[in-house]
């Protein structure tokens, strides 16, 4: 039974247990890499993903200077002053978006 990650292969297989056990390996490595390597970025710019959240729930909508803003000053809630222009979303400069 030649397995990647549990999943069973439904071709013969052309390769050895021992190659099958270094490919399960490798693929969890690489899993594990790439989880470690997600987990440090959101808890590095945890402020700024809350900072997003934040303003999500208040105004529904970002634009991308109050994203652009949010992100180059990691957390840093923009000012109320701003909201009318952070108000005005993305999507419509972008009609091939919302239409297909």
């Amino acid at each position: 039974q030649a397995l990647f990650l549990d999943v069973p292969m439904t071709n013969a297989r052309e390769y050895s247990e021992e190659t099958a056990r270094t490919i399960d390996a490798e693929i969890r490595a690489l899993l594990s890499q790439a989880h470690d390597r997600v987990h440090t970025t959101l808890t590095g710019e945890r402020d700024a993903l809350e900072t997003l959240a934040n303003v999500l729930i208040e105004r529904e909508v970002v634009d991308r200077d109050t994203l652009k803003r949010i992100l180059d000053d990691r957390g840093t809630m923009p000012a109320p002053a701003q909201k009318a222009a952070a108000a005005t979303p993305i999507a419509p400069a972008y009609p091939a978006l919302l239409h297909g």
